[in-house]
């Protein structure tokens, strides 16, 4: 049995099986629509490579699901009407093949039918790409209005696509689910279309299994060389530009749909040196409509291009603007309902840490549906040396201010998203989701309050943790002291005239500033070091201890009398 495993067709399945499970670990993207394909051009049958791919990404699919579901993402109810339609579709897609003739008949049918699901996938994927710029992503909604027979005839087209070819339900359904359930949350939307492929994917397999059965010699290494393949994509995502790949497997499958199709080679060769010549331009052109830069600033490395002339970042309200704020009121949205739905007598630690854990959740997954390309550094999250190199990351506190969030019916809690660009702060957005308030960089206010004269000045502080020297700056300046929680409560009060100015000293990192200094910026600001030296983003160490945040008009005096009063303090 061993021996018979071991040959050249088997080591040749292995090797796709490896290199296909690197591209999914690399983009996330379907394996279907690339091992199928693969098993064909090695010779093997059609019929028998759509069973064995089946069959292989049962146990796959599953264990992903699992950990969606173990995190509570996935709709139940939309799910289950996805799989309604789609499981008796898949189950019979592999009896209709029998019915179409005899052995012949049937791979050229299949065939066929791959290549028209390749080539619906890549139309998908590249749908599914303007969704995401036309799609508004707010607060979403937990629970959407399902519409039942539209979702069950989603899962059938889905289903029955993927009993024929195995190719196709993910960026399909996703589409569709985008255009049915537009405010659908995306932690949401990727767990509800993954729980619902297991039953879907595990129906089409059985029905296959049934109708031809298995190929040992073709299954066991599409396992065995699929699983390390993901995990070393997964390993490698980090180290290379994912939109590369996409748009190239993209690319791949058109072409390998049309020579399903039977398209002559010379017009396949045709169709690819346009994709790749005029495609990129298309790109750049849809990019500047929804107020991206036309390319990203990055090589086939990784490695930020132009850093010796930099690129001239607009102050307009761009795209970038309007989904941080969106995703600071997601996951705003998710607090508020974890603190509302919290026992009473739940340990204060506790609610802070699932606090933690659920905004987390919601900007990461926010972020890897929207901008997969860009880096991210989180205070919840391991940080990820590559971000050092890369052109765009996104600075995020996905919960500011835990004590305070721990003690109802405390407001002065916020979360903090900050997009970086190629060395400054492009957009932020700090939301106040007790106080139902997003500030924001796409939208300043016409001026500041106007304050008095002769008013004392106010001064924000933190009600636990305040500077040492803050008392003797008050008393310098003749100012009161504002304590409140929440870098980001304190920065935004500046804005809205609670205070005239935020100081502090001995303890935050980038991404305790980082959004409200971009809004504090937008709404023109002073924003800098205690010391005067301007505050920097995306270092190695993201250690950013002290912070000013003041009216302009005040800046020069606030800085110079907190020179004397450090100096006098160390005295």
């Amino acid at each position: 049995m061993l021996t018979d495993l071991i040959t050249a067709d088997a080591l040749g399945v292995l090797t796709v099986a490896a290199l296909v499970g690197v591209v999914v670990g690399l983009t996330g993207m379907g394996g279907g629509a690339l091992m199928t394909p693969g098993l064909i051009l090695l010779g093997i049958p059609p019929t028998a490579a759509v069973a064995n791919d089946l069959v292989a990404a049962v146990a796959n699919k599953s264990v992903g699901a699992i950990a969606h579901w173990r995190h509570g993402a996935p709709n139940i109810r939309l799910a289950l009407w996805l799989i309604a339609g789609s499981v008796p579709f898949a189950l019979i897609g592999p009896f209709l093949i029998t019915a179409v003739g005899g052995h012949g008949e049937q791979q050229n049918f299949v065939r066929y039918a791959i290549g028209v699901a390749l080539l619906l996938a890549s139309l998908t994927y590249v749908a599914r790409i303007l969704l995401h710029l036309l799609r508004r992503t707010g607060t979403g909604s937990e629970e959407p209005h399902i519409r039942p027979i539209p979702t069950f005839i989603v899962g059938a087209v889905g289903g029955l696509l993927v009993g024929l070819t195995s190719v196709g339900s993910g960026s399909l359904i996703m589409v569709a689910l985008l255009l049915l359930y537009p405010t659908l949350r995306a932690s949401k939307l990727v767990g509800t279309d993954l729980v619902q492929a297991i039953p879907l994917v595990f129906a089409a397999a059985l029905g296959h299994v049934i109708v031809s059965g298995v190929q040992w010699d073709i299954l066991i290494p599409l396992i065995v060389g699929g699983a390390p393949g993901t995990y070393l994509g997964a390993r490698m995502a980090n180290w290379v530009p994912q939109s590369i790949i996409r748009r190239g497997i993209t690319i791949v499958l058109t072409l390998t749909g049309l020579t399903m199709l039977g398209v002559p080679p010379t017009a396949v060769a045709m169709i690819g040196a346009a994709l790749l010549i005029f495609g990129p331009i298309a790109w750049g052109f849809i990019r500047r409509k929804f107020g991206r830069a036309p390319f990203d600033a990055t090589s086939l490395s990784g490695r930020q291009l132009g850093t010796d002339t930099p690129r001239r970042i607009s102050t307009m309200s761009t795209l970038d603007d309007h989904s941080a704020r969106d995703f600071a009121e997601a996951a705003g949205h998710e607090l508020l309902t974890l603190r509302e739905a919290a026992p009473t007598d739940r340990p204060a630690a506790q609610l802070k840490d699932e606090g933690d854990a659920a905004s987390q959740a919601v900007l990461a997954a926010l972020l890897q549906e929207h901008y997969p390309d860009d880096a991210v550094l989180s205070e919840e999250a391991p940080d990820d040396p590559t971000r050092l190199k890369a052109p765009r990351v996104w600075i995020i506190d996905p919960l500011d201010g835990t004590r305070e969030f721990s003690e109802p019916p405390r407001d002065d809690w916020a979360v903090h998203v900050a997009l970086w660009q190629n060395g400054r702060l492009t957009a932020g957005a700090v939301a106040l989701p007790a106080r139902k308030i997003t500030y924001t960089s796409a939208e300043p206010a016409a001026q500041l309050p106007h304050r008095g004269d002769q008013a004392p000045l106010r001064l924000a502080v933190s009600r636990t943790r305040p500077p040492a020297f803050i008392t003797e700056l008050a008393e310098a300046l003749s100012a009161d002291l504002v304590p409140m929680g929440s870098a980001g409560v304190k920065a935004m009060s500046v804005i809205d005239g609670t205070t005239d100015a935020y100081v502090h000293a001995g303890g935050q990192y980038e991404w305790d500033s980082a959004a409200p200094v971009a809004v504090a910026r937008a709404h023109g600001l002073h924003c800098s070091r205690i010391d005067g030296s301007p505050l920097e983003y995306n270092r190695t160490n993201p250690k950013l201890p002290d912070l000013l945040i003041c009216r302009p008009e005040i800046a020069e005096d606030l800085l110079a009398t907190l020179r004397k009063v450090q100096v006098s303090s160390s005295e």
